[in-house]
């Protein structure tokens, strides 16, 4: 997740700021301007969308990563108990 969040809300802080420079720079409200704001607001709220949506599912991803993990762990030390014994138990 940390590989790929940071590049996802990079990209969307980058669109948020370009908004917010448009904003800024265009005190005259024109039509081009209301068409430009909302193109840029309806690839925002996608982008943000995207991102908590990606954001849940590498979630999920860990949740069951660490939850077969910690089984695959117990089996293993299962079997290397086990293997111990045998090999106590050959040694005597």
């Amino acid at each position: 997740m940390q590989g790929i969040e940071p590049k996802i809300h990079q990209e969307v802080m980058r669109r948020m700021n370009d908004l917010e420079q448009l904003l800024k720079e265009s005190p005259d409200q024109n039509q081009a301007f209301n068409e430009d704001v909302s193109a840029m607001n309806a690839e925002l709220t996608y982008l943000y969308e995207d991102y908590l949506t990606t954001k849940k599912k590498l979630e999920n991803c860990i949740k069951l990563y660490r939850s077969r993990h910690i089984e695959i762990r117990k089996q293993l030390t299962q079997n290397i108990r086990k293997l111990r014994r045998e090999t106590v138990l050959q040694n005597k």
